[in-house]
């Protein structure tokens, strides 16, 4: 007699496929749908009218020969993403045996770097009355989801070019960003300013990632999206690009940017000078002119140095 044969059955499967994004927390970006994460399938085993002597799938023995008695059987382990029940069997007069089972997602699974898929096969043996063995997999296909970062146009600037303004030693808003790290979570948050510099976001116990830049604090709470600054006392002023990166759990990176302008930095001296050549020097020489100083609104910065003497300045 010729081996068993394991197939498909009558719209059964030999795979089947999970989706990350329709988990509780996924994110519906990484494929157009369906977004199952769970589902019931069947295949079949011909044994050419001799029979089954053993079956297994995934290293699980499957109790074939004892009429149903024993099922349904857990084929995955407790700390797998997701599981596998063997649910029952039927057996027509021809010998051919019809395997139904259920599958379901029940958290992230650990993809690795860049890849948006993973295959797992499940093996299954089955071995004939007459020690004749067929193999083949039953395989699982679970599907990665990706993080999403970017600016929220219904409750924030509406792209890099429309900027806010924060004054230097003041706190003020960034904008606001829709911020999801997905099934597999936030684990990682980076910033740069103007291109320049990685600085490391802390989590807080209230869920927020706070950067601390140069003394300027940068607050993200991914709930709202809602991001504020806390521009140091003394910041020079222009225009500033904070740049984040945001990385889940299995590496997957997203990249936004917001853009501010910051007002009243550190203040510049300008104005007339007054030169003095040592060919003039006879006697006591002189010069007058007029220093510019102006100081903005920073008032950790309303004093001057001329020649050793120190000056306070009152606002203008």
């Amino acid at each position: 007699m010729a081996a068993p044969e394991i197939r498909p059955g009558i719209g059964g499967s030999l795979s089947f496929t999970l989706h990350e994004d329709g988990l509780p927390n996924g994110t519906e970006v990484a494929d157009a749908g369906p977004h199952s994460i769970s589902g019931t399938g069947s295949f079949t085993i011909d044994s050419w009218r001799e029979g089954l002597q053993t079956l297994t799938i995934g290293g699980k023995s499957i109790p074939i020969r004892s009429g149903g008695s024993g099922l349904p059987v857990e084929v995955t382990n407790p700390g797998d993403s997701y599981s596998l029940e063997i649910t029952g069997f039927s057996i027509n007069e021809n010998g051919a045996y019809t395997l139904r089972y259920k599958y379901s997602l029940h958290s992230a699974y650990q993809h690795a770097l860049g890849a948006d898929s993973a295959a797992l096969g499940l093996e299954i043996v089955a071995t004939g009355m007459k020690g004749d063995v067929a193999t083949d997999k039953l395989t699982v296909t679970i599907l990665d989801d990706r993080p999403i970062f970017e600016l929220n146009t219904a409750n924030g600037y509406n792209d890099v070019d429309d900027m806010g303004a924060i004054t230097a030693g003041q706190t003020g808003t960034l904008g606001n960003l829709e911020c999801n790290g997905g099934a597999d979570g936030i684990t990682g948050m980076t910033l740069s300013v103007n291109g320049a510099g990685a600085y490391a976001g802390a989590l807080q116990g209230n869920g927020n990632w706070v950067f601390n830049v140069n003394g300027s604090v940068i607050t993200l709470d991914p709930a709202t999206g809602e991001t504020s600054l806390a521009v140091a006392a003394g910041t020079p002023a222009g225009e500033y690009t904070y740049t984040i990166t945001v990385t889940d759990g299995d590496g997957d990176s997203v990249t936004d940017s917001l853009r501010v302008s910051i007002e009243g930095g550190v203040p510049e001296a300008g104005g007339a000078s007054a030169l003095v050549f040592e060919s003039d020097i006879h006697g006591v020489v002189g010069a007058s002119g007029k220093v510019v100083i102006n100081a903005g609104t920073d008032a950790a910065h309303n004093h001057a140095n001329a020649g050793g003497d120190e000056f306070r300045l009152a606002p203008a």
